[in-house]
């Protein structure tokens, strides 16, 4: 093997225990086929703990030759306990807009990452963490992060998790978990490990997760091993798509297109093996740009025999026009907050009629039982839900997860609207909220309106799920688990089966 140029910074007078060591790179291969390489500088052991652990780029013409180093940007999200700058791991993904986005880990507990437009000559670092906060005793971390984009735009992480935990000494047995996002930024941890150490074995981690397709089309994740055995690296085979873990399902979802007004619109129908007709929930999304598919959520419809159809409103998704905060930010740049609240009830009427429009689409499909219909949706998608709860659509039941949790306070327009539409209901509404979420402010407000309307409703304030408002915000996509039993008895009151 041909040994390259890059060498570690120069550091004039600097006494050998004190050379930086190089570790940890990261290559990717850029548009044109030249390369940029990421990659660490730390002082190497015992003496590490004491120093900065920084990130440098270089780019190359050919991936053997390399040129001089490039100090990437840190900010107080980098900052670890003793005072030092900790950024190490890094891994580059290529964006399909042509940027170029480097995750890393932050602080020795977190994962943040930043952005460049330019190939790697400079970079942006995105606001707060990708997964985790700052470090504390008996908290969680986040390292070791492998980020895959998916043919549907949507993103994977798989990551080496650890928590607090006596027998393993330190922060804790390191596992290997995923969390998903639809744009790259928003990731939602599964509460499941991928893989662990077995009980008892000699081992305490599992760390530094690879994963990639190999020439059989098969995929495959390299991680290390390390405990009281010797270190090793293993593989774990991944016969199915990415979308599913590590669990295999013969069931896809379809992509579909529908009408709304001059706009084709697109999204994903799940549906159970069988001929139908079944009950379906049209799952209204948030305000991410690209919903994706659902994948978390897809089986346990499935399971409980219900066609799962999650429609992209315009300007997101699959979905052609402007995208909804897009406008919305300009409106408050130009206009300020009054304007921003009124437009914010405007875009959601808008699109209400593309909700409209897909649901009809659902009602026409052969294999669905188009008198056995309800609604469920997250964030701006529980506003949605809640706006067709109003409407005489031929529905039997309704599903707000934190509908304007993140709106609420801030616009009156909506909570204005929001109250009309459940004071005039036509579909028993069900409400869900972790503890922990932006603002319990909408749900509980809503419900006792209802009730004061003589509605059928129903109000749940789950424990708080994870440990800041996003997590918990997340719990309509992350804590099905937890939220099911309910949620499908809730269904079989009102939709079947």
């Amino acid at each position: 093997m041909t040994a390259t140029n890059i060498r570690p910074t120069p550091v004039p007078g600097a006494r050998p225990e004190d050379i930086p060591l190089l570790s940890n790179p990261a290559i990717l291969r850029r548009d044109d086929g030249s390369y940029l390489m990421v990659y660490e500088e730390s002082l190497p052991p015992p003496h590490q703990a004491h120093g900065d652990r920084r990130l440098y780029a270089r780019t190359s013409p050919n991936g053997i030759t390399f040129g001089p180093s490039m100090l990437l940007p840190f900010s107080d999200l980098d900052r670890s306990p003793p005072g030092t700058i900790f950024q190490s791991v890094p891994d580059l993904v290529a964006l399909p807009d042509g940027s170029i986005r480097l995750y890393y880990v932050a602080n020795g507990a977190a994962v943040a990452s930043m952005r460049s437009t330019d190939g790697g000559l400079t970079w942006t670092q995105d606001i707060g963490y990708r997964l985790g906060t700052r470090p504390r005793p008996g908290g969680q971390a986040y390292v070791d992060p492998d980020v895959v984009l998916q043919a549907d735009g949507t993103f994977l992480m798989y990551i080496a998790y650890s928590e607090f935990e006596p027998e393993c000494g330190g922060l804790g047995c390191q596992r290997i978990r995923l969390a998903r996002s639809t744009d790259g930024l928003s990731f939602i941890l599964d509460s499941n490990d991928l893989l662990k150490a077995s009980p008892g074995s000699a081992l305490f981690s599992l760390v530094d997760p690879d994963v990639y397709q190999a020439a059989d089309g098969r995929w495959y994740m390299l991680y290390g091993e390390h405990g009281t055995a010797p270190p090793q690296l293993r593989v774990a085979i991944r016969t199915d798509s990415l979308v599913s873990g590590l669990q295999s399902t013969t069931v896809q979802p379809q992509e579909v297109a529908f009408r709304s007004g001059d706009l084709t619109l697109r999204g994903f129908i799940w549906k159970p093996e069988g001929t139908g007709p079944f009950p379906a929930v049209l799952w209204n999304h948030g305000s991410e740009k690209l919903p994706g598919w659902l994948p978390e959520l897809a089986p346990l419809f499935l399971r409980h025999g219900y066609v799962l159809f999650i429609p992209h409103r315009s300007g997101q998704g699959r979905s052609p026009g402007e995208y909804i905060l897009d406008k919305l930010e300009r409106e408050r740049t130009e206009k300020g907050v009054e304007a921003w609240s009124k437009l914010l009830v405007t875009l959601q009427e808008a699109h209400l009629n593309d909700q409209i429009a897909a649901l009809s689409y659902l009602k026409a499909l052969p294999y669905v039982s188009s008198s056995r219909i309800a609604l469920a949706g997250c964030s701006f998608g529980g506003i949605q839900t809640v706006l067709a709860a109003q409407r005489n659509l031929g529905l039997r039941a309704a599903i707000d997860f934190a509908g304007a949790a993140q709106t609420w306070g801030a616009s009156p327009d909506l909570r204005q609207r929001m109250l009309a539409a459940v004071r005039q209901a036509t579909v028993p509404i069900f409400f869900i909220q972790a503890e922990n979420d932006y603002d319990l402010t909408p749900s509980r407000r809503l419900s006792t309106e209802m009730q004061g309307a003589g509605k059928a409703y129903k109000l749940r304030i789950f424990s708080s799920f994870g440990s800041t408002a996003q997590e918990g915000h997340s719990f309509c996509i992350a804590g099905g688990d937890l939220w099911g039993q309910e949620v499908f008895s809730f269904l079989a009151a009102y939709a079947g089966p």
